[in-house]
């Protein structure tokens, strides 16, 4: 039924080309409560976005929908994409060919990219070092693994991820 809804509201692809073929990271807002300690996300994206870039692989950044903080991401090396207001999952129903992968730690995203659009998707959230992490945020991220750890890969570390993305 979700996936007939997504269907039926339909966007002009053409306005989300740069998400085809790309890998796309969907962020989420455990900075604002400083889940993720001193700005780790944003140094472990752009040590993706910087990878992938060596590889020729494109990346989107999706900011999550109800972050008010755009500016924080003027250090990533890719497509910021500031209409954060349209659905991850719009945007993929729409694309003529679907993103390559799509990145997060827990994003309901990564589950439904994955089982109503066949997208590789891939969550972060053992690559985040554990003292990096709040107690809480850890307990989210085991509780994602034991949930959607068949559905969603979930790599050890930067070196497995990658090979999950580019097969080398």
């Amino acid at each position: 039924y979700y996936c007939r809804v997504i269907e039926n509201e339909s966007i002009d692809s053409s306005c989300y080309s740069e998400y085809e073929n790309a890998v796309i990271i969907s962020a989420q807002l455990y900075y604002e409560t400083n889940q993720i300690k001193n700005d780790y996300d944003l140094q472990l994206y752009n040590q993706i976005i910087n990878i992938l870039g060596e590889k020729g692989i494109p990346t989107v950044f999706k900011p999550h929908p109800r972050d008010t903080h755009l500016e924080r991401y003027n250090c990533l090396n890719c497509f910021v994409d500031t209409r954060n207001t349209v659905p991850q999952e719009n945007i993929i129903c729409s694309l003529k060919s679907k993103p390559k992968a799509v990145l997060s730690f827990t994003s309901t995203g990564l589950v439904s990219a994955k089982l109503f659009f066949d997208v590789k998707t891939v969550s972060l959230n053992k690559c985040v070092p554990k003292d990096k992490l709040q107690s809480s945020l850890l307990d989210e991220f085991n509780g994602f693994n034991t949930k959607f750890g068949d559905i969603v890969d979930i790599p050890q570390g930067i070196d497995e991820l990658i090979t999950l993305l580019i097969g080398e």
